[in-house]
């Protein structure tokens, strides 16, 4: 069975987690009987209560009579499945119409190495399952935030958040008026090293204080919180930190400036060994290099970079058409990425 664009991972799946830890027996006599056991998306989640009939409707025991036919029982309730091409069936004599989609299929062992199948589902097999409105973990773990209004958005978002923004604003006000920055190159790693640990201790504040926010259960929110606070931090002491990482870096650029002027005829795609195919103008990827000054958490410099990355294939193609030739540009090999960048 095929899988969808972007697969379901299970670590993070609540209902997943829930049958390997409070409803692992019924898991494991599933697993025994080797029954169908079906997974809703994560995504779906939201609003569900997971208790023991609800873990129930989706262990599935095959049809010892019909191919592809499966029977839950929840709650006195019987629940008949068909599987058509990719998609679960309601059959029941209740007359309970529902279809629901399978997006994958996993194949797992159980303790007497027989194998039994797990369903990715796009919703739970409930029939009284209603799609909540409301945004789930899955979301707010999986969102890209970029820019800093994005990540403040993100934590204020929190009802605990005040008072754990407001020690941090603290911390950062003691950094800019009291922290000495010793602009030697061996020794930034005493200023990386604070800022590290006042990112850990205001993290630890946050979860602490928004310990009973549903999202927090999962993990992947926790990293999100983390680059909200990372970025956070990096905004505010920007204006400190970066001058004295340029001017501690000022002669090894100047360096490189140097020799980059003298090198200048032979810095071409071509001349660092790169692909003929590469040997265009680079308008759009120019335009991303020229922006990264202007960001100021290595977060979103880190973004603007990876833009301009993507960006060269995308200005090799258009050059591609524009000279009229056929097909596409040679692979471009990660090693080039840094020539070109270079060149």
């Amino acid at each position: 069975m095929s899988r969808p664009e972007t697969t379901e991972d299970l670590e993070f799946n609540l209902f997943y987690q829930a049958i390997q830890t409070r409803f692992l027996q019924q898991y494991e006599h599933a697993q025994q009987n080797c029954w169908l056991v079906c997974i809703p998306r994560a995504t779906s989640l939201t609003g569900c209560s997971l208790t023991r009939s609800f873990v129930d409707m989706h262990m599935l025991q095959p049809s010892v009579y019909l191919k592809d036919q499966y029977t839950a029982v929840c709650n006195g309730q019987r629940l008949d499945w068909q599987l058509r091409g990719g998609q679960l069936d309601c059959v029941s004599s209740s007359g309970t119409s529902l279809s629901i989609q399978v997006l994958s299929e996993e194949l797992a062992y159980n303790r007497q190495l027989q194998q039994f199948k797990m369903f990715i589902v796009d919703r739970p097999l409930d029939p009284n399952y209603k799609p909540s409105g409301v945004r789930g973990s899955h979301y707010f773990a999986t969102k890209t935030r970029r820019k800093f209004e994005e990540h403040v958005h993100f934590l204020k978002s929190f009802e605990n958040h005040r008072e754990p923004l407001r020690d941090l604003d603290n911390r950062v006000s003691g950094f800019l008026q009291h922290y000495l920055i010793v602009e030697q190159e061996n020794l930034l790693g005493e200023t990386a090293s604070k800022l590290g640990s006042t990112t850990k201790q205001a993290h630890a504040s946050f979860l602490e204080a928004n310990r009973r926010d549903g999202r927090l259960e999962d993990r992947r929110v926790h990293e999100a919180v983390w680059l909200s606070m990372e970025s956070y931090l990096m905004e505010k002491v920007h204006s400190k930190v970066f001058p004295a990482l340029c001017r501690v870096h000022k002669r090894q650029n100047d360096d490189l400036v140097q020799r980059s002027k003298y090198l200048r005829g032979t810095l071409t795609p071509s001349g660092v060994g790169v692909s003929e195919d590469y040997n265009c103008p680079y308008g759009q990827t120019l335009l991303h290099l020229n922006q990264l000054e202007s960001f100021k958490s290595p977060l979103e410099q880190l973004y603007c970079l990876q833009d301009a990355m993507e960006c060269i294939q995308q200005d090799a193609r258009e050059h591609f058409t524009k000279t009229l030739r056929h097909g596409e540009p040679t692979p471009l090999a990660s090693d080039d990425l840094i020539a070109l960048l270079v060149s």
